[in-house]
């Protein structure tokens, strides 16, 4: 029951994001959706923040979280900005189902007025997706067992009641998000979280802010040879993330590990959170013939995520998150030294 993934959006175009980091574009031309750091969803003390605007529901422009973020219930919520006028009847978020293809997602009428629909059901109404204002829109739902059920909030509170529909359950699915205005690239989305349970407090509104490894740590197990230079961490904290600077072993044995840290995390966020629910490690590699996984911690301890095989001619995307201090099981400080480890399993 915690954090299961957050993305918090960088420099990266559409391309390098479907490239490298599992999403999926329905066009990755930068006229359809870019980075923009203008309009961004912040805090004061904030470093530089992006936000990702996309095109206009005329063309309905949408594209497709890595598939590897979704779980089968819990909570999608993220932070929108709607420059001008929303568009009619314009889809907002999806969460679809694997196997049946069915949905519930939140979409725009009119007016400002938007709609649930649970198993591509309409379920209820409800107000308050005013533009020109950032609002934090927060779907609840359960996909795991039958019936499916769903809830939608905004801002902090519920705006619909819960809803059911009869579904078979799903182990698998997708996240979509949508442009739901009438301009040219005004749909902005200012980050991501992905909750693992129902129970979570995903209602409550959060920042997603990206941290960058700034040391190389001792727990490096392995021969690793940056692109350049001589550090680790400098060829893989790029913004944007891309796949031109890496770094390599050539004959990887089982843990084997490289392993990077940011030794000022309290200074990368620009203040002293009240709260930290959860950190997210990103990874993209290629390879023959083994098997590895992206664990964030501290000291010696890691959560781990999901095992990845990476291709050999394309990088393979994969993640661990850790919600709290793998050392002790508390809560996370933003004066702890945060490890990212990628590791050969």
């Amino acid at each position: 029951m915690a954090v299961h993934w957050s993305w918090p959006w960088g420099q990266e175009s559409s391309l390098e994001l479907e490239t490298n980091m599992g999403f999926d574009f329905q066009s990755t031309s930068s006229s359809n959706g870019q980075p923009d750091s203008t309009t961004v969803y912040t805090y004061a003390g904030s470093p530089t923040r992006y936000s990702w605007a996309q095109d206009d529901a005329f063309f309905n422009n949408y594209f497709t979280l890595p598939t590897t973020a979704w779980t089968p219930s819990g909570w999608l919520c993220a932070p929108f900005y709607a420059a001008g006028s929303l568009n009619g009847t314009a889809m907002i978020l999806e969460i679809k189902g694997g196997a049946s293809g069915r949905r519930t997602y939140v979409r725009h009428t009119s007016g400002g007025n938007g709609q649930l629909y649970v198993d591509d059901v309409f379920k209820a109404n409800f107000a308050g997706l005013t533009s020109n204002n950032w609002h934090f829109l927060a779907i609840q739902y359960d996909m795991s067992s039958n019936p499916w059920s769903g809830r939608v909030y905004l801002d902090g509170a519920a705006v619909t009641a819960s809803f059911t529909d009869a579904q078979n359950a799903e182990t698998a699915g997708s996240y979509v998000m949508h442009g739901f205005t009438n301009g040219t690239r005004a749909t902005f989305w200012g980050g991501v979280i992905v909750y693992n349970s129902t129970a979570d407090s995903g209602e409550v509104p959060r920042f997603v802010t990206r941290v960058a490894p700034d040391a190389d740590a001792s727990a490096t197990v392995g021969t690793w040879v940056p692109s350049t230079g001589s550090d680790d961490f400098a060829v893989t904290n790029t913004n944007p993330f891309n796949n031109s600077t890496f770094t390599q072993e050539s004959s990887p044995s089982s843990s084997d590990q490289c392993v990077t840290e940011v030794t000022n995390m309290g200074t990368q966020l620009g203040i002293v959170p009240s709260s930290i629910d959860g950190i997210t490690g990103h990874t993209y590699s290629s390879g023959t013939g083994i098997t590895v996984n992206a664990g964030v911690g501290s000291g010696t301890a890691y959560t781990a995520g999901a095992n990845v095989v990476p291709d050999a001619a394309d990088t393979t995307y994969g993640f661990g998150t850790a919600p709290t201090d793998p050392t002790g099981g508390g809560a996370w400080s933003s004066g702890t030294t945060v490890r990212f480890r990628y590791k050969v399993v």
